[in-house]
């Protein structure tokens, strides 16, 4: 990745073109890396048109920071529905998982994917810090618009056993932001692993 700078911004955004198609080259590989296990070639990773489409109930958030911007990702997924249990206790090597240990490896993938993503975003802009995993009620998504984004895109993502869960970014910038990422390579391995 490299910082570019023959490309101005959108109109109403200081993040390029190019830089937010680098953005979500990046997540969609953390989503493959990190979220889909075994059964990542048979998913679907989906990119929606609104926010709206996202009808997940719970959803976690964690955070990139640098001096330049804030980069969130939201986790969303409905803790009732039995495929999406099956697939998150698949991923941790389980049949089931109570209630507690869900949460913990939904909390657990997400950190791996944003793991995934700071560490691609290092290589372009130094001196990151992620956060510890929170979860919150999908009404906050409603306020992501609150935040100034300069960047927000949401996926749908459909895993080879059928769960469906979502994924949304949203980048708050404080400066222009203008990179470019080398997308003919795709990432197999997963993110480096954080602790919270």
């Amino acid at each position: 990745m490299s910082q570019n700078k023959s490309q101005g911004p959108s109109k109403g955004s200081r993040v390029s073109h190019q830089a937010k198609s680098a953005f979500d080259f990046i997540i969609e590989q953390a989503i493959r890396s990190s979220m889909l296990g075994d059964g990542a070639s048979a998913s679907h990773i989906e990119k929606l048109s609104d926010g709206g489409q996202v009808k997940n109930r719970q959803m976690v958030i964690l955070t990139v920071s640098s001096y330049l911007f804030r980069a969130m990702m939201f986790l969303h997924f409905n803790a009732k529905d039995p495929a999406t249990r099956a697939h998150f206790a698949a991923l941790k090597g389980q049949s089931e998982l109570d209630d507690a240990t869900f949460l913990d490896v939904v909390m657990e993938t997400g950190n791996l994917a944003c793991g995934a993503l700071n560490r691609d975003l290092g290589g372009v802009y130094p001196h990151l810090g992620m956060s510890t995993p929170s979860v919150l009620d999908h009404g906050s998504l409603e306020y992501i618009e609150a935040l100034g984004a300069g960047h927000v895109a949401h996926w749908r993502v459909t895993t080879a056993s059928q769960a469906v869960f979502h994924v949304s970014l949203a980048v708050c910038e404080d400066g222009p932001l203008d990179f470019t990422v080398d997308q003919t390579q795709v990432e197999e391995s997963s993110g480096e692993l954080e602790f919270f």
